[in-house]
């Protein structure tokens, strides 16, 4: 081959590469939606402090921050408490470790934290009481972070805490079956990697939304690639190691529904809630008078349900715009 020839291919791969990367990349829109949410107060007689949350039906989900009682159930809208139970301990239904939820768009609940390798798989019955289907052993023991279960047995989780990576487990043979690398740096405390970041996932799509700046990535659950990637590139970056005071934060926690994501973001001096579409279309912008920091969406309901650890006595509810 001639060197102009090879020239020419080089350039035209270089042009494809640049036109896909613009087409991924897009800047972060203003919201056409941009109001107030106001907190329905729900007083509650149990004392929880929640730590995860997933909704079933109309049944809300909540694992508890506390050793005595791990477990709650309430069917919504009134809230009435109709299952508090498990424990710390060394029993076939007691918990080795705090249980978390794995979200997933299935009518199943999925429940880590009997031991730590095992996921336990649940339906609800008539009585709206989870009742046992399955128990999944994992090939590996680690600590896994904002899990959630896709296309119906695939674990996709966020291992933040020594490494940046996001991993896919086969639950049926508990094998690792792909690794996302995100960016590991060269000094040990993984809190202040610049890349550090929180996920969440639905059926078709990952999203991961950056700590330390304003960047949201959205990733293909079935093999990883990127599909949109939506930046602020006036908002700026900063990272000190070891003086998180000194850090910019952007965002928390997201939510992954079937056709939007939604995610909370500092904003100045208020935390909001970001809502996209998976297109990277910018939807709505909330801000509270309460923060939900822990929190799940009801699409069907347009609710949004959460807690805020200062507030002790109630869990919240609002009504989404």
């Amino acid at each position: 081959m001639k060197l102009q020839n090879i020239t020419y291919f080089v350039l035209l791969f270089v042009c494809i590469s640049c036109t896909t990367n613009r087409r991924e990349t897009q800047a972060m829109a203003s919201f056409p939606i941009d109001t107030l949410l106001i907190a329905e107060k729900v007083t509650i007689a149990e004392v929880i402090s929640p730590n995860f949350m997933t909704l079933k039906e109309d049944v809300l989900f909540i694992a508890n921050g506390s050793k005595d009682t791990l477990l709650y159930q309430y069917v919504l809208p009134q809230f009435e408490c109709i299952y508090k139970g498990g424990h710390i301990g060394s029993g076939p239904d007691e918990f080795t470790i705090f249980p978390s939820f794995c979200q997933t768009l299935t009518d199943d609940i999925f429940i880590w934290g009997y031991t730590p390798n095992t996921i336990r798989r649940f339906r609800l019955d008539n009585d709206k009481q989870l009742a046992f289907e399955q128990e999944y052993k994992l090939a590996r023991n680690e600590i896994m972070n904002q899990m959630h279960v896709v296309d119906d047995s695939m674990l996709v989780y966020n291992d933040n805490n020594f490494n940046l990576a996001l991993k896919k487990i086969d639950l049926k043979t508990g094998k690792m079956v792909a690794t996302l690398d995100l960016g590991k740096e060269d000094h040990p405390d993984a809190f202040f990697y610049k890349n550090r970041g929180y996920m969440a996932a639905n059926d078709q799509y990952i999203v991961y939304v950056y700590v330390y700046k304003k960047q949201i990535d959205v990733y293909r659950a079935s093999d990883f690639s990127l599909y949109k990637r939506i930046v602020d590139d006036s908002a700026p970056s900063r990272v000190v190691i070891g003086h998180q005071k000194e850090c910019t934060s952007y965002y928390g926690m997201p939510f992954a529904g079937r056709d939007c994501f939604y995610t909370l973001c500092e904003d100045g001096k208020e935390t909001v809630l970001e809502v996209f579409d998976y297109e990277g279309h910018a939807i709505a912008k909330y801000h509270f008078d309460i923060v939900p920091y822990t929190y799940v969406v009801d699409e069907k309901q347009n609710m949004l349900y959460g807690y805020n650890y200062k507030q002790e006595d109630y869990l919240l509810k609002f009504k989404m715009k």
